[in-house]
């Protein structure tokens, strides 16, 4: 599934734009991950930071995007209307160096879409009726969205037990509001990740100040981890401490993860399953 990715080095990012049906385009925004890709993630099980910008406020970051993406359309020529999506490699920090690895003609996925209003003032969901339903619509940004910055950060497996839902010790410096959004339960033995579907809690940050949020997605990614114990620590305490929360459940009694109502994505629709709070 990630074979470019596992090829080329540098920023990922997903430029989503609208294609109107008078034949022009509307920049919506640039979503990216910072340094690490699904594949660093997954091989790491480190968690994966969600951030994106509208085309004007990322003219630093990603310099020519616009031009970029114009490229795209006139050479593979899209049909009007419609969502498109310009995914690829920034080879080099802030330049216009970039690499196209794949095109979707459709919404993002729901890591995405659940955050494009966020980010653009445009959801994508709305973009995808109206431009179809609506001949003059202009993918504007809604001009009174809440003035509040959010990103997102996900977890991936790793193996070993997810013992419970634990949050953030109340003398953490997070100052952004927080909302934890658990995929697993508490008891679920879980298997080395190896797909998009394997995040087991995705959390949301929200607060009204850009630099605190992006201060705070920095502490999370650097400081926090779900409560899972590694099977390693299993094998070598034998399950003596997990015996009493469990009422002396087996191993061997404890759900695979890879249950597929248990799954974040179907792998046909790449549709968000379930989201537990």
């Amino acid at each position: 599934l990630y074979l470019i990715e596992e090829c080329v080095f540098g920023m990922e990012f997903s430029a989503a734009v609208c294609l109107l049906a008078d034949g022009t385009w509307k920049p919506m925004y640039i979503s990216y991950n910072g340094e690490k890709t699904v594949v660093d993630a997954l091989k790491s099980g480190d968690p994966l930071p969600f951030h994106g910008e509208r085309f004007e406020d990322s003219l630093e970051m990603f310099p020519n995007m616009d031009k970029f993406v114009d490229q795209v359309i006139k050479a593979y020529k899209p049909p009007f209307p419609h969502l498109l999506c310009v995914q690829g490699f920034q080879l080099e920090r802030n330049t216009d160096k970039y690499y196209l690895t794949e095109m979707t003609y459709r919404m993002l996925g729901q890591r995405d879409t659940m955050l494009s209003y966020m980010y653009s003032g445009v959801s994508q969901e709305t973009a995808l009726l109206s431009c179809h339903l609506n001949p003059k619509y202009q993918a504007e940004p809604d001009p009174d969205r809440p003035k509040i910055f959010e990103r997102h950060i996900w977890y991936p497996y790793n193996e070993g037990l997810l013992r419970s839902h634990v949050g953030i010790d109340g003398n953490s410096p997070i100052s952004s509001e927080l909302t934890f959004n658990w995929l697993i339960e508490p008891g679920t033995k879980l298997c080395k990740p190896t797909s998009f579907a394997h995040f087991l809690v995705h959390i949301r940050l929200r607060n009204e100040n850009k630099k605190r949020v992006l201060e705070d997605l920095e502490w999370l990614e650097k400081n926090w981890r779900p409560d899972v114990v590694p099977t390693e620590e299993m094998v070598e305490k034998n399950v003596e401490s997990l015996s009493m929360c469990f009422q002396e459940t087996t191993l061997e009694d404890f759900e695979e993860a890879e249950d597929p109502e248990l799954n974040i994505f179907n792998a046909s629709q790449r549709s968000l399953v379930r989201v537990s709070t």
